[in-house]
């Protein structure tokens, strides 16, 4: 058992061509209402039930003026926290099906320290961003987070955010989408 609740065979793999498993190495990633998953400052409340990218109804929706909690009013969203058998220094690629009601700027990574700006559309789009995994060991017990998702709009205007399919793979490419339970 690992310290976030879930067991090894619980995370979903999938072989690549030529034989390598892709793990996704996020335990929830399609609820984002569960316990494993923490907040970015406010965690949004979730309407679930929404159209996926994949055709199914897997898909959560959170509204921007919600997610109000940051020192600057505007930021909010999802953190998941790494485990064993990542380790320091592991690069590792995160993605995300998302979309938004109007165009808005979401961020996309591994921590503060690894994002990726990404602009959301009303159409689905799978977002990806690869950097350095570092433990909480790894940076002095500041960080061991694997996966953020969070808007930071200003002027918190009512924006819906449908988001789907979360991933954490290690290596540079994000992968066929591993669901996981």
């Amino acid at each position: 058992m690992m310290g976030f609740g879930f067991a090894l065979g619980d995370l979903a793999a999938h072989r690549r061509p030529g034989g390598q498993v892709l793990v996704n190495h996020i335990a929830y990633s399609e609820d984002f209402q569960a316990g494993w998953w923490s907040d970015y400052w406010a965690k949004p409340a979730f309407t679930t039930g929404i159209a996926d990218p994949l055709g199914g109804t897997a898909a959560m929706r959170f509204n921007t003026a919600s997610t109000t909690a940051s020192p600057n009013g505007v930021s909010g969203g999802i953190i998941a926290f790494g485990a064993p058998p990542l380790a320091d220094f592991d690069q590792v690629t995160v993605s995300i099906w998302a979309r938004a009601s109007l165009g808005c700027s979401a961020h996309l990574g591994l921590s503060d320290q690894s994002l990726s700006l990404i602009d959301l559309k009303p159409t689905w789009t799978r977002f990806s961003h690869t950097g350095t995994y570092r433990t909480s060991t790894g940076l002095g017990g500041v960080d061991n987070r694997l996966f953020q998702f969070f808007e930071d709009i200003a002027g918190n205007p009512s924006i819906e955010v449908d988001i789907f399919g979360a991933q954490a793979v290690i290596g540079g490419g994000m992968g066929t989408y591993v669901a996981t339970p």
